[in-house]
């Protein structure tokens, strides 16, 4: 069996004097959330708008640039996201629009950002190990899965696979090497299926210039923000985050683990452990008032008594008169 020591024979050749803080370096943690919550739930709206927010910690990205070419031109507009890493444009024509969306690296960006700690995951990534720590050691947790964002972190020289070559280049930039790569955001369209074409190291997604969408049948695009280098997600700023809600949504939708967003659903009840945690249900038992109904599922999750609410009016079978909302009384 091939060692640690051994994979890293060759960063240890070139960077000598941080061999040994690299291996010490513990793996990579989950991310932290953001100190408030922000809603980029679709909702009606005519106009072309969106959001971005970082892969793994949720939070918004401010001074993001969204350009949108209209069918045929090939000079575009602009929108900035604002504090809350929203944007929308004005009145948009019917047809096929494209969208590119960008932003610069700032110095807030690369604050104790990448660390010899990512150029050790990316490289574990090469190997076929899964650069992400157990939460809880032997309890019931395990590691996070990698998730195609992850890969594209890992995938710095841009060539679409993950090798010791990214590893050493993330180290070069650890190190403030002159010769290093310039990390950079990658911005990706969250409602592009990425799991399904690229899970592999050797099939990491490079990011296209364009993405179109047929305008009005599509109003939201909402983009994932990929901080390229940053293997193990610690970017972190002040905004805002979106809240948990929207990936369980995104993971129903696409029938994906939430991990793939960093979010964990330890009993798969469709609510995340956050949100548990939150109201009061057990992360670790699908259904904790032991009605039938799993949690996500549960108009009152902690109450026995009522489990669904077929007419969505906010009141429990048991307790609606009309639980069916044909305005008919329903029968004693």
């Amino acid at each position: 069996m091939i060692t640690k020591r051994a994979f890293w024979l060759p960063l240890c050749l070139t960077v000598t004097p941080v061999f040994a803080e690299v291996l010490a370096q513990s793996t990579p943690v989950e991310s932290n959330t953001g100190p408030m919550a922000v809603d980029i739930t679709p909702v009606a709206n005519t106009k072309l708008n969106g959001a971005v927010y970082h892969w793994a910690n949720h939070q918004v990205l401010p001074a993001a640039v969204i350009e949108r070419f209209a069918a045929g031109l090939e000079q575009g507009d602009l929108q900035t996201t604002s504090a809350s890493g929203k944007y929308e444009f004005g009145e948009t024509a019917a047809g096929v629009v494209r969208l590119n969306a960008s932003r610069a690296v700032q110095a807030t960006d690369l604050n104790r950002t990448i660390t010899s700690a990512d150029a050790l995951a990316a490289l574990k990534i090469a190997v076929g190990l899964n650069p992400n720590s157990d939460p809880d050691g032997n309890g019931p947790l395990s590691p996070l899965v990698v998730s195609p964002y992850q890969l594209m972190a890992a995938d710095i020289n841009g060539d679409g696979r993950v090798t010791s070559a990214d590893a050493l280049a993330i180290l070069k930039v650890a190190v403030g090497l002159s010769d290093a790569l310039a990390p950079s955001w990658a911005l990706v369209p969250d409602d592009l299926p990425l799991w399904d074409t690229h899970i592999t190291k050797s099939t990491v997604y490079k990011e296209a210039n364009d993405y179109s969408v047929s305008y009005p049948d599509k109003t939201q695009v909402n983009f994932t923000a990929v901080l390229v280098g940053d293997v193990n997600a610690s970017w972190s700023s002040d905004a805002e985050s979106v809240d948990d809600a929207y990936f369980m949504a995104l993971s129903a939708r696409y029938q994906q683990a939430p991990e793939l967003w960093h979010v964990r659903d330890t009993d798969a009840d469709g609510l995340s452990d956050t949100q548990e945690g939150a109201i009061g249900t057990n992360a670790f038992s699908r259904d904790t008032d032991d009605d039938g109904i799993p949690d996500g599922q549960d108009i009152a999750p902690l109450d026995d008594t009522e489990g669904l609410d077929t007419d969505l009016d906010g009141i429990g079978n048991n307790a609606d008169p009309d639980d069916d909302g044909d305005e008919v009384a329903d029968l004693s």
